[in-house]
């Protein structure tokens, strides 16, 4: 175990890792090999379900990273002015619906939404059963919504950041890619996609 770094959310309750995004890990400790990151700045008590909605929703988000490289220069102006109502992020999210990323295009690969949130929910449920410590009903029905709200909350502090420091790119990383995960997310209603999961756990 040794130092690394801090970066700050995260379940019935407990001690979680709150900034369990693609971006808030360390690299390495000393050119020793890295086993798992332990951030005590992030530390929190909380409902043990926001760990994996928070986990699940940058999975979905990274999903898009491709695409939204690929459609940088379009949205480059925009991203710019950040907005939750920018045309050309609509324009750009739909423009990938057929690549084969997400369930709306229909082509190879096109449930990768839901196949990347089942395949992290069922890992944690089969633990958590594991543990002794299943999921409540509770938990699985506020699941979905709690995913889109982590979404919906890394877009608004990433378009708030970005529009007072326009320069930075690290505050635009997940703009694109998340409008593209949350809107994707959100076609279906939470209750079909409570359902799904608990499936995918069973």
């Amino acid at each position: 175990v040794g130092p690394a770094g801090g970066g700050g959310e995260g379940g019935g309750g407990g001690e979680g890792e709150s900034e369990g995004g693609d971006n808030g890990g360390e690299p390495g400790c000393g050119g020793a090999a890295v086993l798992g990151v332990i951030d005590f700045g992030d530390l929190v008590h909380t409902w043990r379900v926001n760990e994996l909605a928070i986990a699940t929703a940058y999975a979905l988000i990274a999903l898009h990273y491709d695409s939204a490289a690929r459609a940088s220069t379009h949205a480059s102006a925009s991203l710019s002015q950040p907005s939750l109502s920018q045309p050309s992020l609509g324009d750009a999210s739909s423009s990938g619906e057929g690549e084969g990323r997400g369930h709306g295009g229909g082509g190879p690969g096109a449930v990768a939404e839901e196949e990347a949130a089942c395949a992290l929910v069922s890992g944690f449920a089969e633990e958590a059963e594991r543990q002794g410590q299943p999921l409540t009903d509770p938990e699985w029905t506020a699941l979905p919504t709690l995913i889109a709200c982590r979404i919906a909350v890394s877009l608004c502090v990433g378009a708030y950041s970005s529009s007072k420091d326009p320069s930075n790119e690290y505050l635009q990383l997940t703009l694109l890619p998340g409008f593209k995960a949350l809107k994707r997310w959100r076609d279906k209603p939470a209750a079909e996609l409570e359902q799904l999961l608990r499936r995918a756990a069973a």
